[in-house]
């Protein structure tokens, strides 16, 4: 997917209650409109992994920059009838 400007956010995450079983001190909830990651703010510094819709790592925050799903597809129908779209 190309990072278009409309389907790019960028989120500060903050850990989940719940902890790696080992290797990782904590795990960051995957958004859930992610398509796919452009940028893990500094991520060159440390060690992290994606696994099973978190993002696993030592730091207690991270800023990533993603591509979302937009849900309002419907307003990019071009077969749509101009006369039903919202």
């Amino acid at each position: 997917a190309h990072p278009w400007n409309f389907a790019v956010k960028r989120l500060a995450l903050a850990p989940s209650d719940e902890t790696p079983a080992w290797g990782f001190s904590y795990a960051f909830p995957i958004p859930s409109d992610y398509l796919r990651m452009i940028e893990i703010l500094d991520s060159a510094q440390f060690n992290h992994q994606i696994e099973s819709n978190n993002i696993l790592c030592d730091e207690t925050v991270l800023y990533i920059r993603y591509i979302y799903k937009d849900y309002l597809d419907e307003l990019y129908d071009l077969e749509a009838d101009p006369e039903e779209l919202p």
